[in-house]
């Protein structure tokens, strides 16, 4: 079984499906990671990759640049897909797979804190605090509204729609703790 561990930007994907893997046992793939990769072999970022980098206008573009000639997150998508279809014991943190693929070994987990907790989240997470707590929340409002838009035009998917996850869980108002907690139970009872 694999758990595909989906939310909206600055939701804990990263952080809860790393825990989860490790506390597993399971493998760990982020497609923001594949995406940051070819990126560096690209011509690299402009912030370290670790610190947010969708925050920084610079690296907005430089995405933007490389997503409109070529379809980089069409090609991730294909790879996270097939990788699911063809591996077992993997958590993956990826915005589409859950509506891309349709097997029956995939646990679709979706975190779903307000964006005011998203904005809280990110903010907290960062070591430097070069934005206040409101453009954070602005920059994340953004890329929302970016991703929604562009996943509706490739692949005519709504990212907000819901329905077919197996858990989601609002955890803007949970610890990380209890949030790990909440996955791990959830996980260990359907598997």
């Amino acid at each position: 079984m694999n758990i595909n561990i989906c939310g909206l930007t600055a939701s804990g994907k990263t952080y809860q499906s790393k825990l989860l893997a490790e506390n597993l046992g399971y493998k760990h793939l982020c497609s923001s990671d594949l995406l940051l990769k070819f990126l560096e072999q690209e011509g690299g970022l402009i912030e370290d990759k670790r610190n947010h980098f969708w925050i920084n206008s610079e690296n907005v573009t430089l995405i933007e640049k490389y997503r409109s000639g070529k379809c980089i997150d069409k090609e991730i998508d294909k790879y996270v897909t097939q990788l699911c279809s063809s591996s077992d014991n993997v958590v993956i943190e990826s915005r589409t797979l859950s509506w891309m693929y349709h097997g029956s070994n995939l646990l679709r987990i979706y975190l779903n804190p307000s964006l005011q907790k998203r904005a809280e989240i990110a903010y907290n997470s960062r070591e430097r605090k070069e934005f206040t707590l409101e453009e954070i929340k602005e920059e994340i409002n953004k890329k929302d509204q970016r991703d929604i838009q562009r996943f509706k035009e490739l692949y005519d998917i709504d990212i907000t729609d819901l329905r077919d996850f197996d858990l989601v869980i609002d955890n803007g108002y949970l610890s990380p703790k209890e949030t790990q907690r909440l996955l791990l139970d959830f996980v260990r009872n359907s598997i």
